[in-house]
């Protein structure tokens, strides 16, 4: 089943649409059941090297709701799935590339229904390799202005594929790595995806599910998606739905896409 960017209802009207025919803003005004059961899920699983973050991200191509994936590969980890013949990989070696492929599953008739960044750890590293470059710093070094100028970037990227998501019903996936802080000069350590701290809450604020993955000395993975005072997680559903578990053994994305697509339409009302 190919993917589109034709005629989704919620996509925003164009400079010559509007120009065209205006529409007054009452008349784009709907009621929160008539958002459509066709938006696509977006999520982060972030956890330690080798867990399983990219495989379990692979577990879409086993939905009906998730196939066909696409890897944006950023940092060569889709070497843990080269098993699978099915999915599709992309590699680029530049931010600019980045921008190529948003504009291709943006603009383009295609299969895909599932986009896995992985991971975005790495691709904030490209996006600021490329903003050093472009200030033309000879040693190289990052200042301040351009972790500003990152995060503002990166923000801008991760709504983008937010809004795409919405707007034509793909998934994206954002695999990320961990890192542990300390939540002020005497607090616990806390586990948190590893981005600068200025894009972690713009990052999770934008994504419906953020999970922190673990594996056990027994080889058990755990994916858990609500916080606590050790670890940042999130999941954003209507209290209405039946909820997912907040602590999901050996997890596959199977029945987290299923689970966001059939709730919406039993719960559709006109």
């Amino acid at each position: 089943m190919s993917v589109t960017t034709q005629g989704s209802s919620l996509a925003p009207p164009t400079a010559s649409t509007t120009a065209e025919m205006p529409i007054p803003i009452q008349d784009r005004f709907i009621k929160a059941t008539q958002i459509v059961d066709k938006w696509g899920t977006t999520m982060m699983i972030y956890s330690l090297p080798g867990v399983g973050k990219t495989t379990l991200a692979a577990t879409a191509q086993e939905s009906e709701y998730g196939r066909d994936v696409i890897f944006l590969d950023c940092e060569g980890g889709a070497s843990a799935i080269r098993d699978r013949a099915d999915i599709t990989i992309f590699r680029p070696m530049a931010f600019r590339e980045v921008r190529e492929f948003f504009d291709f599953v943006a603009g383009s008739k295609h299969r895909f229904k599932t986009i896995v960044v992985d991971t975005l750890s790495e691709l904030q590293k490209l996006n600021l390799k490329e903003i050093v470059r472009m200030a033309g710093r000879s040693d190289g070094m990052p200042q301040l202005q351009d972790y500003g100028m990152c995060n503002e970037q990166m923000t801008a990227m991760i709504r983008n594929f937010k809004d795409l998501a919405q707007r034509i019903g793909v998934n994206v996936i954002f695999n990320c790595h961990v890192v542990e802080t300390r939540d002020g000069e005497s607090g616990p350590m806390v586990a948190r995806p590893m981005l600068t701290p200025g894009l972690v809450n713009p990052a999770m604020a934008a994504l419906d599910f953020v999970g922190y993955l673990t594996r056990d000395s027994k080889g058990v993975r755990t994916l858990r998606l609500a916080g606590s005072d050790r670890f940042l997680a999130k999941t954003r559903i209507p209290l209405s739905w039946e909820q997912l578990s907040e602590e999901i053994e050996n997890p596959s994305l199977v029945p987290i896409l299923a689970h966001g697509r059939e709730e919406a339409k039993k719960h559709q009302k006109p």
